[in-house]
């Protein structure tokens, strides 16, 4: 009788598992507007897995041209081969380039080939994350998450400004978009972090280094987007949040196998797949309804009040150490 009793509650749990998730599942939207990408040329890091390929997918399927950029180019080789022959041809393209964002060295080297093979760039996606690696030091002296979180995406941002700035105009700006969390609500940014070998492992936190970093990423985009309005540039800068999903990101994740069961209700009920994370992306990144909108939060597919963070620096202090860093390595 216990078993038939707790049976018959196990049942009635994830029935209404289901049925909450089959709610969740009409409320998340979709980004509807293909022409907006039709011919236009988008730059995503961390495009071979995840958010990254789901957007690849996304927008070579609608007819826009996909600039890949990967750290491993075996695997966005076979991601690329994958998403072309899913897909009846088209006008889109998919053009793979390597960067390793723990380098700036490699940030730059790859972003002269992309700039010198690339006849426009109408969007950046700042895609690519680490999230709760363990504690690690780059080639230019800086802890891992911020590097490649952050640094690494203000430099190519930065270097990419005056091909965004030539393919487009006031009408149809160019866009730049960097994915986000809400967890940079939890996040702490210190002047040590923009310094390089000022960090040290024993003050090192692991699940707080992406919060920090995402934290100055949000920063960071608010400020360039008030610099770069300031300049006249048809540019608009924005965030995106894309909500949880099911993605490598959490691969570092340690957690007991009782952990990951008390979990795993909770993940059935609320995670996305990559595809529907990424279309808060796809409208921050294209849609007409965005297009006049700058310094703005984006979380399922709606524009979201930013939330005052206790942070000794300012978006602008922010801003300037970041300029620094990647100026001076």
């Amino acid at each position: 009788m216990k078993i038939l009793s707790l049976g018959k509650v196990a049942l009635e749990v994830f029935s209404g598992l289901f049925f909450a998730r089959f709610l969740l599942l009409k409320s998340w939207r979709k980004f509807r507007e293909p022409q907006q990408v039709l011919g236009k040329t988008f730059l995503i890091t961390g495009a071979n897995s995840g958010i990254g390929k789901a957007l690849t997918e996304n927008l070579y399927n609608m007819g826009a041209n996909v600039i890949m950029v990967c750290r491993n180019s075996k695997s966005g080789q076979e991601v690329a081969d994958q998403i072309r022959e899913g897909s009846s041809s088209g006008p889109g393209s998919i053009t793979l380039k390597t960067m390793d964002l723990s380098s700036l060295r490699s940030v730059r080297k790859s972003a002269e080939d992309i700039l010198q093979c690339s006849p426009k760039i109408n969007v950046i996606i700042n895609n690519a994350a680490v999230m709760q690696a363990p504690f690690k030091m780059t080639e230019d002296g800086f802890e891992n998450h911020i590097a490649v979180n952050h640094l690494s995406h203000a430099l190519l941002t930065n270097l990419m400004l005056p091909k965004l700035a030539q393919s487009c105009t006031q009408e149809d700006p160019g866009r730049i978009v960097f994915v986000t969390s809400s967890l940079y609500k939890k996040g702490t940014v210190l002047e040590e972090d923009f310094k390089p070998n000022a960090k040290d492992e024993k003050a090192f936190v692991r699940n707080r280094a992406y919060s920090n970093s995402k934290l100055a990423n949000l920063l960071y985009a608010k400020e360039l987007a008030v610099r770069i309005q300031r300049e006249g540039l048809p540019i608009t800068v924005n965030l995106a949040s894309p909500g949880m999903c099911y993605t490598n990101l959490g691969r570092h994740f340690e957690m007991s196998l009782l952990k990951k069961l008390l979990f795993l209700p909770f993940a059935l009920l609320f995670f996305k797949t990559p595809a529907q994370g990424a279309q808060t992306i796809l409208h921050a990144a294209a849609s007409s309804k965005t297009v006049g909108l700058n310094g703005a939060y984006f979380g399922d597919m709606v524009e979201q009040k930013i939330v005052d963070v206790k942070s000794e620096l300012t978006a602008k202090r922010i801003f300037d150490l970041t300029t620094h860093a990647i100026r001076d390595v």
